[in-house]
């Protein structure tokens, strides 16, 4: 693409508008639809690092494991955490004062070597970068590297950024 490059970020952005250029409802088929005819590549793919990049949130077992956490964020003065909402699904919360906000998880970006970052997904489609990470070096969860670089100010900024 002319030397662009397509970070995990553009291709889920690709991916997800794929019902307005094509008139269907995208769905993600899992490496599972491919191996029938690329079993070798399917083979080497599974056995690397890169094959657990991007997943749903749900299939992410070190981030599952540490839940529920709850975090103070001492710039800000709120409290973030992560959890699983009333529907079973993982989300995550702030509170600042009286006012809240929360978001449920979408996918996960990381291998798990170093990291585990968890997105969602915001009501105008874009993607939001929770401030919240899974480390393997902690074997738990604490604010994301870069994430105390921008100051929240509400409780829907101490979620994450886009």
């Amino acid at each position: 693409m002319n030397g662009t490059q397509l970070t995990p970020v553009v291709l889920i952005g690709l991916i997800a508008n794929l019902s307005s250029v094509f008139g269907f409802a995208p769905g993600y088929a899992g490496s599972a639809a491919c191996k029938a005819c690329h079993a070798d590549i399917y083979r080497r793919q599974e056995a690397s690092n890169h094959a657990r990049s991007l997943r749903a949130a749900e299939e992410v077992p070190e981030f599952i494991s540490a839940l529920p956490v709850e975090l103070q964020d001492r710039a800000s003065g709120a409290v973030v955490s992560i959890e699983r909402d009333s529907s079973g699904a993982i989300a995550v919360r702030a509170r600042k004062g009286r006012e809240e906000a929360s978001m449920r998880l979408a996918f996960a970006f990381g291998s798990g070597v170093k990291a585990i970052t968890p997105l969602a997904r915001a009501r105008d489609g874009s993607f939001i970068e929770s401030r919240l990470s899974w480390y393997a070096s902690l074997k738990g969860i604490e604010f994301t590297t870069g994430a105390s670089r921008y100051d929240p100010v509400t409780a829907g900024e101490n979620l994450g950024k886009t």
